[in-house]
């Protein structure tokens, strides 16, 4: 799931 929200946006995986 963390890598799909990734792809979607780039700024949700740097908040992680």
């Amino acid at each position: 799931i963390f890598q799909q929200l990734t792809v979607e946006s780039p700024t949700a995986a740097s908040s992680v």
